[in-house]
Order: structure tokens, then C-alpha cells, then sequence
């Protein structure tokens, strides 16, 4: 059975194309994904994120618990937001997620809406020996996100301390309050943008939609759907469960090297796999795309070849792009590294269509000095 989220009657009063997502019932868009990519890079974005959970951990464990589950190494300091992968003993991913220390007896996981259940029987079966608790569900189970260059001047509109959200770094959060209800605010996001996620009880979801779409209007706000969150996280080469991040392929063949800490002094699960792939000479690993022709639109289980015809790898994600061309990520095998600008082909429709290694870096959209 398709679950809906505490929005669900709202999106559908906007006029939203529902799609089924993780098991979900979400907005694919509310009439043009271009209209509302543009508002997440140049204005500001909502995006119900409710779909997704927040698990809590807690007790005298909880951070060796959190080390032994990831390769990533989570620290104690309250209020930061780390990214992590969940990893197997092979080393591949169980899933991504953010942990948000609130103590170091006290966390919160935000997993994806479609492993909640795998997620949490998975923790369950590893936290023997640790003196901690699990929660499937908190008061923070409602989500938001508010994305885009202006997002911070709306959210100030609506939270009671506007100025510890302004010195607010990125990966920090706080709680704080939205007329009177207590709110945890985190400056993360899915789209590369500057951009917050609001975590609140469900029942006020409906509530802060409306006023943080009313209270945005004047910076033209936006509704958005999975179309342009997907276009967004494409553009800022995020990985996305079940297609960059997989049981079998995990933060090693996803390049998330950033979120592995081998001389963390803490054994994690799927360590003595992860340290053997780095000492492979030949192994799979992730690319970014980018097309050159106009018209030529990656899209996920392409090949892709080198400019002289050997299919070295297949596409996970590709989407279009404003400019007519196609951005995308793909695994490939080969010796080493592509460098960037290599030449590649990737198979759309049959025809061989020429392409770019490009680089998986996103800058971000300036913050506006207003």
C-alpha cells in the first residue's frame, strides 16, 4: 500500500503530479520542473521531505555504536551534521544518511524514505554488546526543506531567534521555535544550494507549508517536486540510494572518500572489504557525464564506451539540462582514474552520442547581499 504524507491533500490542491517514490505517494511537480529548478538556483524552494525518517539513538553507546556502523568517523560535538554511509560487510551501502549529534549519548539518523523499515531491522541486528536505544519514530518525524539563495531570508521571517540561524554554519543545526512549536533546524540540503531542513511533530506540517509559502512569496517561492530535487541533485553530483549507492556498490565505487576514515580508531563494519578495494588496481568507480550535442538525453542504464568503442561501464543517473544538453553519473572499470574532459561515447537510442568525463564538483549559486 502507497503511504502519503501529512502534505499529501495539500500538493494535490496545487495542482501536483503525484508519482509513486520509495513506496510514497509524492509530487513529481507542480506544473513546469524548469520553473521550479529555476526557483531553487535563483530564489527558493520547498520540498516536502516527510517521506524520509529520523531515527533516535541514545545511551552511554551511542557514538561507538554510530562508529561501528560506517566508515565515517562521527564526532561528539552538539549541534554538527555529518553525511555517513550505512555500510555491509562487503562494503557495500546500506544506505546514506545524516547524523546529527544532539549529545554524545544522543543522536538523530535521517535514513530514505524507502529503506525506514530496512534501516532500522538492520541497526537493530548490530547494536548487541552496546548499551544503547533505538527509535523509529521521534517528534521529529515531519520534514521540510527550504532550498536556494534566498531560503535564509524567508526562514528568518519565521523562527524565533533569526540570528543564531544567520551565524549558522552549513552541516550545523539548532532547535529553535516557529510560533511557538519547537523546531530543529538543520543548513543541509539536497540540491547544492544554501538551504535548511525543518524538522517538527507531523501534526504542524500543514501549518509551516502554508506559512513559509505565504511568508516567501515575496521572494518567489516555489512548491517543487522530486523532478527538480532530482535535476538539483544531479547538477551537485549527490549520490542517490539505489542508483549511485547500492548492497553492492558502496562509498569506495561511489568516490565518497570524504566519508570514510580508515585510522579512525574504531572498528566499523565492511572495514577489511573496504581497505581491500583501495588496493585494487582495477576496480568500478563513479563518474560524472556530461553530453556535448544538443537533444542527446542520458538516461540511467546507457552504456557508456571510450571514444574508441570499448564499453567500459553503464549509466546510474542522467536528466536533462537547461542548456539542451545532459548531465549524468555513471560507473566505469578501467585501470587508475579517467581523467577529467576524457573523451567518452554513451549509447542513447541506439546511437552512440559523444561525451565528456566531467567533474563532480558544485560551487553553488552566490548567496544574495540583501
Amino acid at each position: 500500500m502507497i503511504k502519503e504524507t501529512p502534505l499529501n491533500s495539500l500538493h494535490r490542491a496545487l495542482g501536483a503530479k503525484m508519482t509513486e517514490f520509495g513506496g510514497w505517494d509524492m509530487p513529481e511537480h507542480y506544473g513546469n520542473i524548469w520553473d521550479e529548478y529555476n526557483a531553487v538556483r535563483t530564489k527558493v524552494g520547498l520540498f516536502d521531505t516527510s517521506h524520509m525518517r529520523a531515527f533516535l539513538i541514545e545511551g552511554r553507546d551511542a557514538n561507538a555504536y554510530l562508529q561501528f556502523l560506517t566508515p565515517r568517523h562521527i564526532g561528539i560535538k552538539h549541534g554538527k551534521v555529518e553525511y555517513a554511509v550505512l555500510t555491509n560487510k562487503d562494503g557495500g551501502a546500506v544506505d546514506d544518511c545524516l547524523v546529527a549529534c544532539l549529545s554524545p549519548e544522543e543522536y538523530l539518523v535521517v535514513v530514505n524514505a524507502g529503506n525506514i523499515d530496512k534501516d532500522f531491522g538492520w541497526m537493530e541486528r548490530h547494536n548487541a554488546g552496546f548499551d544503547v536505544a533505538l527509535w523509529k519514530r521521534t517528534r521529529y518525524t515531519g520534514m521540510l526543506a527550504l532550498q536556494g539563495p534566498r531560503a535564509e531570508k524567508v526562514l528568518t521571517k519565521c523562527v524565533a531567534n533569526p540570528t543564531t540561524l544567520q551565524k549558522m554554519k552549513r552541516y550545523n543545526f539548532f532547535a529553535t521555535s516557529m510560533e511557538g512549536y519547537t523546531v530543529l533546524i538543520f543548513r543541509t540540503g539536497y540540491t547544492g544550494e544554501d538551504g535548511f531542513e525543518i524538522f517538527c511533530e507531523p501534526v504542524f506540517l500543514p501549518f509551516f507549508w502554508e506559512m513559509l509559502l505565504v511568508r516567501g512569496d515575496p521572494e518567489g517561492i516555489a512548491p517543487c517536486g522530486l523532478g527538480a530535487r532530482d535535476l538539483c541533485r544531479l547538477e551537485a553530483w549527490m549520490p542517490l540510494y539505489e542508483h549511485e549507492l547500492t548492497e553492492e556498490r558502496g562509498p569506495v565505487e561511489a568516490n565518497l572518500r570524504f566519508a570514510i576514515d580508515l585510522h579512525k580508531p574504531f572498528f566499523f563494519i565492511g572495514r577489511a572489504a573496504i581497505e581491500s578495494k583501495y588496493q585494487e588496481r582495477r576496480r568500478e568507480t563513479l563518474i560524472g557525464l556530461r553530453t556535448i550535442e544538443r537533444g542527446a538525453i542520458i538516461r540511467r542504464g546507457c552504456d557508456i564506451a571510450t571514444a574508441n568503442g570499448n564499453i567500459i561501464g553503464r549509466v546510474s543517473s542522467g536528466a536533462p539540462y537547461p542548456n539542451g544538453t545532459s548531465l549524468g553519473m555513471g560507473f566505469v572499470t578501467c585501470d587508475g582514474e579517467l581523467p577529467l574532459g576524457t573523451s567518452i561515447q554513451i549509447l542513447i537510442h541506439k546511437k552512440w552520442r559523444p561525451a565528456f568525463v566531467a567533474e563532480r564538483k558544485w560551487m553553488g549559486t552566490s548567496k544574495e547581499e540583501m
